[in-house]
């Protein structure tokens, strides 16, 4: 990289305005931020929304209370993802390995707060790749889309991949980088048991992500219908 593209790198990730970037997603507590200047990465925000002053996170039920006060704040979700990502990424080191989850580069200050700057996993044609809720609505879901995803869980288990959440727009298909297609989730990762229960136990954690599977076809199934898709042609449901 020449020194005036460092410096210009450099200065974006000492602060980033995200008035400069597009919103390009968004979930029910965070937002999701691309721009062209930067085509590898997205930046993911806590939303203004789900937190109070100094990043503490907004607890609506009085019963909850003591989430308000938590080390990390609003942004335990960071450290969930990124504890996950680190677990994964050790069982490499040293390789030219395709992760089945999105990188995650380090974090950066912006205007909405403390941002997690993230591999940008892309289509062929450069944009951000289709989420498979997106896919499903467009009517564009295929056999391949739905072997993707069995494969995704076949691998999350024998790597012992966690997962906190579970739904169609957690997962992407990836078709870009000049590789083999793939779907890659990029949202949802880590241990949200308090007491690291499936991170501990492989048993467990293969129980649970076969339930996540099942439940993901269910997704399938009922949007697929509802988009008019012939959903009783694809093999390899589980419903």
């Amino acid at each position: 990289m020449t020194g005036n593209g460092m410096s210009e790198m450099q200065f974006s990730l000492d602060y980033v305005d995200l008035a400069q970037w597009r919103l390009a997603g968004h979930g029910a507590s965070r937002n999701i931020f691309e721009n062209r200047m930067h085509p590898d990465v997205v930046i993911k925000t806590v939303k203004p929304s789900a937190q109070s002053a100094g990043g503490n996170r907004k607890v609506k039920s009085k019963l909850l209370f003591f989430k308000k006060w938590r080390r990390f704040g609003a942004y335990m979700v960071f450290r969930r993802e990124l504890e996950e990502y680190l677990n994964l990424a050790r069982k490499f080191a040293g390789e030219e390995k395709r992760l089945p989850i999105a990188k995650i580069f380090g974090f950066v200050q912006t205007s909405q707060g403390l941002g997690m700057i993230v591999e940008r996993v892309s289509s062929r044609d450069g944009s951000l790749a289709p989420t498979l809720r997106r896919l499903i609505e467009e009517r564009r879901f295929e056999q391949n889309h739905l072997d993707g995803l069995n494969e995704f869980f076949s691998e999350a288990q024998r790597l012992h991949i966690v997962l906190m959440d579970c739904n169609l727009g957690n997962f992407v298909w990836c078709d870009g980088g000049g590789s083999n297609p793939r779907v890659v989730c990029v949202d949802g990762t880590g241990e949200k048991s308090p007491v690291g229960m499936y991170a501990m136990s492989g048993v467990l954690n293969r129980i649970k992500l076969k339930r996540y599977r099942a439940r993901l076809h269910r997704q399938i199934w009922k949007h697929g219908e509802a988009a008019g898709i012939n959903v009783s042609s694809l093999v390899g449901m589980s419903v």
